[in-house]
C-alpha cells in the first residue's frame, strides 16, 4: 500500500486506486482535510489453469496477501493439494482447486492426462549422422626421431659420387611431429572452447554430450524449481527447476552457441529444448523418430529423469515453442 498527502486546507478528498488485473479504478474518500492516493494490490493465485501428467506437482501460491489460507479440491481422485498448496495429478480428469483467503475465493482449473513416463534405457538415435565416435583423424602423427626421407644420410667420409643431393645427418625440421592440435580421444564433440568449429555438429555428438552427464546427474536424483542455473544461449538466461536442468545439458553440447526460438515440429533435433504444457514445463530432446521422441528432464515428481517416451503426433500437439542451438538452423 502507498499513500501520499497532497496538501492541507483543501477540501477533504481523497482518491483510493484498485489495481484489478493490471486496471486501476477510483473512489473519493474523506480524509481529515487532506488528500491520500492509495495503491492496493489485487489478491490473485499465480496460475488459473494448469496441464499435469499423472504424478507430476506443482506449486500454487496466493498473490498480495499475508492473511491464513485454506486449499481444497473438487476432486481427489483426479488432484491432491496439500495446506501449503502443492498440487498433484492422480489420474486423468479435471479439478478446481480453491483457495481461500479471508471471503475471497481463488481458483485454479486442473487437467491431468495420462502421461506416464514409458521404460527406455539407452534412446536410439534413428538416423546417425555419418561421423563416428572416433577423432576425425586418418593418420597417426611421425613422433620418431628418424628425418624423413627416402635415402639414408651420408655418414663417412667418403665423397659422395652420386647425383643425388647430400643429406645430412639432420631432418630437414625438428624431430617433432608438425601437429597443431591434439587428435580428441573422446566421444566429446570439439564444440565447446572454439563455437567457430560448431559448423559440423551433429545429432550424434549432441548425444554423446548430454548423454554422459548422466552420471553426475542421475535418474531419481533430487531437482526443484530452488535449482538455479544460468545458461549460456541467451533469450531468457536464468532459468529454475526443469527450465535450468535442461540448460545444464544443452551448455555441455552446445557451449555458448547462441539459441534461436521456433515452432516448426518438423525440424525438431537432439539436443532441442520443447516448451509443453501449456507453457509450464521443458524437456531436452534424447532421441527423434518418425512416431517417437525421447527427453530428459528436471523437476519431473520433484526429481531427475532419464528416458520419458512420448507418442510423436500427440507431443507436437502440445509444444508452445523450440529452442535449437544447431549453428545452420534458421
Amino acid at each position: 500500500m502507498l499513500s501520499m498527502r497532497i496538501k492541507r486546507g483543501i477540501a477533504a478528498v481523497g482518491i483510493v486506486c484498485a489495481f484489478v488485473g493490471g486496471m486501476a479504478s477510483s473512489f473519493p474518500v474523506n480524509i481529515n482535510g487532506a488528500t491520500v492516493i492509495t495503491i492496493v494490490n489485487q489478491v490473485k493465485l499465480n496460475k488459473t489453469k494448469v496441464t499435469l501428467c499423472k504424478g507430476e506437482t506443482l506449486q500454487l501460491k496466493v498473490q498480495n496477501s499475508k492473511k491464513n489460507i485454506s486449499w481444497k479440491t473438487s476432486n481427489k481422485k483426479v488432484a491432491t493439494v496439500s495446506q501449503s498448496g502443492k498440487v498433484k495429478g492422480q489420474k486423468k480428469g479435471t479439478a478446481v482447486i480453491t483457495a481461500t483467503v479471508g471471503k475471497k475465493n481463488l481458483k485454479c482449473k486442473i487437467t491431468v492426462k495420462n502421461c506416464s513416463p514409458e521404460a527406455t534405457t539407452k534412446p536410439i538415435i534413428s538416423s546417425k549422422p555419418i561421423t563416428t565416435s572416433k577423432p576425425v583423424t586418418t593418420n597417426k602423427p611421425v613422433i620418431t626421431n628418424k628425418p624423413v626421407a627416402t635415402s639414408k644420410p651420408v655418414t663417412t667420409n667418403k665423397p659422395v659420387i652420386t647425383n643425388k643431393p647430400v643429406v645430412t645427418n639432420k631432418p630437414l625440421a625438428t624431430n617433432k611431429p608438425v601437429v597443431t592440435n591434439k587428435p580428441a580421444a573422446t566421444n566429446k564433440p570439439v564444440v565447446t572452447s572454439t563455437p567457430g568449429n560448431t559448423a559440423a555438429l551433429t545429432e550424434e555428438q549432441v548425444y554423446q554430450s548430454i548423454i554422459k552427464m548422466k552420471a553426475k546427474y542421475p535418474e531419481g536424483m533430487s531437482w526443484t524449481n530452488n535449482d538455479y542455473y544460468r545458461w549460456k544461449g541467451g533469450i531468457t538466461p536464468n532459468g529454475y527447476g526443469c527450465v535450468a536442468f535442461a540448460y545444464i545439458l544443452s551448455d555441455e553440447a552446445f557451449g555458448s552457441l547462441p539459441a534461436k526460438k521456433h515452432t516448426d515440429v518438423s525440424k525438431i533435433k537432439v539436443g532441442d529444448i520443447l516448451r509443453i504444457s501449456q507453457d509450464t514445463h521443458s524437456v531436452i530432446v534424447l532421441e527423434v523418430t518418425n512416431d517417437k521422441i525421447v527427453v530428459a528432464e528436471g523437476n519431473y515428481n520433484r526429481s531427475i529423469h532419464w528416458g520419458r517416451t512420448f507418442q510423436r503426433k500427440n507431443l507436437e500437439k502440445d509444444i508452445n515453442y523450440i529452442l535449437t542451438r544447431y549453428p545452420n538452423e534458421k
